[in-house]
């Protein structure tokens, strides 16, 4: 992805999400690209439930790391592709403090919904999509 990618130092002992953003545009534009990657995420997903001291391995090579570095990071993760409600809690409990701080000159908390896009994981792995509406 190159300069695409966008990333934020995260504050310490917060659980912290990686997300795929797009516009909604772009998505509707090319469906089975979207397909495609969420596919190829699930399989991984797949092979890390069935094989994680493999997918592990595979990780710690990329990142060339050492054995208890790659045990202590590793045990901090939970690998899942999923879109759930702790994701909406989470952004809401940010805008609040964001607010409450004055970063922003937003008054109230947007509403996340209207931010998601559950269709092209519902195609997928339907379980994975687990918001309340």
């Amino acid at each position: 992805m190159g300069s695409g990618i966008v990333e934020w130092l995260m504050q310490s002992g917060q659980p912290t999400y990686s997300l795929l953003v797009s516009t909604k545009d772009w998505m509707l534009k090319h469906p089975e690209l979207v397909a495609r990657l969420l596919n190829s995420l699930a399989q991984a997903d797949d092979y890390l439930i069935r094989h994680p001291a493999e997918a592990k391995a595979i990780v710690q090579k990329h990142l060339n790391v050492d054995d208890s570095y790659m045990s202590k990071v590793w045990a901090e993760h939970q690998f899942t592709l999923s879109l759930d409600q702790s994701l909406i809690i989470a952004m809401e409990d940010e805008a609040r403090w964001m607010i409450r701080n004055n970063l922003t000159a937003e008054k109230q908390v947007p509403n996340f919904l209207e931010y998601l896009y559950e269709d092209a994981l519902k195609s997928v792995r339907p379980e994975a999509a687990k918001i309340i509406r």
